[in-house]
């Protein structure tokens, strides 16, 4: 720590565009990725998206002694903001100390700059590639919502497959139509889970949740006899499950039974080796349901959310 750095003299920044970052602490980031991740693979997604985020979004800047110490990439829609990204200067220790006097001016300014009436950020779940989860040093003393997620896997093969299931009666499954997805967002909006209920999460965002994984070939819809949209699950070509989501009346049916075995089949036949999904850490039933499938947890991470109201 520089002698005379006290946390709190910092100055905060808005940088209002995309690639405005300093040069210094960029590398900063990088120097401080490659000399903690071990796995090759990892790094280069992770240095991947960063390049990506600093090249398409703005950034908040916190500077102590006139440079740069850490910063927050962010997007903002509607009133609502998601922190993307955060990295801090590695010579500032402890963390904790200086990345909190940080949000707490970052908060502040995201409600005076944007209007900010909900705040949200997945971003610790790459604290296991960087090595540190920054925001979770800070975000619990601001009032911020914790919801942790599981990530669960297993592995597939002609030999564990699960017996070819049957449709549950009255039920048509179809292949994804994508003239029927904004009917899949507000179905999945309508379910939800404790977290898009704490967020007040739209159909708008849900669609954009669907767009981010879906591959059309391999996620499927089921109707009722009324042509009524009660069901889908959405997969990628890498085995990734993004959104398994029952309507409330046809659940306990078998149908989210039926969704995971007839994706296991179809994956096999595909030569993948593995299905990998994220759930809540508070959601038994789900949690339930993928274990009968032999999924099991590798691994969870926070996700946070501030909203104005509370």
């Amino acid at each position: 720590m520089e002698k005379n750095t006290k946390p709190e003299d910092g100055n905060l920044i808005h940088l209002n565009g995309p690639g405005l970052l300093p040069s210094r602490i960029i590398n900063d980031f990088k120097k401080n990725l490659f000399s903690k991740t071990a796995l090759e693979e990892g790094w280069k997604r992770c240095l991947e998206r960063f390049e990506k985020l600093i090249n398409t979004y703005p950034a908040y800047l916190w500077e102590l002694n006139g440079e740069p110490s850490s910063f927050f990439i962010y997007k903002e829609w509607n009133r609502k903001v998601e922190i993307l990204w955060c990295h801090q200067l590695n010579k500032y220790f402890p963390k904790e100390i200086f990345i909190r006097p940080a949000l707490e001016n970052l908060l502040e300014a995201m409600e005076e700059d944007l209007h900010a009436e909900r705040i949200t950020s997945q971003f610790p779940s790459w604290s296991k590639i960087i090595g540190v989860d920054l925001l979770s040093m800070g975000l619990p003393w601001l009032g911020f919502r914790r919801f942790d997620v599981e990530l669960m896997t297993v592995r597939i093969s002609n030999k564990n497959s699960p017996d070819k299931p049957e449709i549950p009666e009255g039920i048509d499954v179809r292949r994804w139509a994508d003239s029927r997805k904004l009917e899949a967002a507000e179905l999945m909006c309508r379910v939800g889970d404790n977290y898009m209920d704490y967020i007040n999460m739209t159909p708008e965002e849900c669609l954009v949740s669907i767009d981010e994984i879906y591959s059309a070939a391999l996620s499927k819809m089921a109707f009722n006899e009324a042509d009524e949209l009660v069901g889908f699950i959405t997969s990628n070509e890498k085995g990734w499950i993004g959104q398994i989501f029952v309507r409330e009346d046809y659940q306990r049916k078998g149908l989210g039974a039926y969704f995971i075995s007839d994706l296991i089949h179809r994956l096999v036949e595909k030569k993948i080796n593995r299905i990998s999904l994220a759930v809540l850490s508070d959601n038994p039933s789900a949690k339930g349901l993928y274990q009968k499938f032999g999924f099991s947890s590798v691994g969870s991470n926070p996700m946070w959310a501030w909203l104005a109201s509370t």
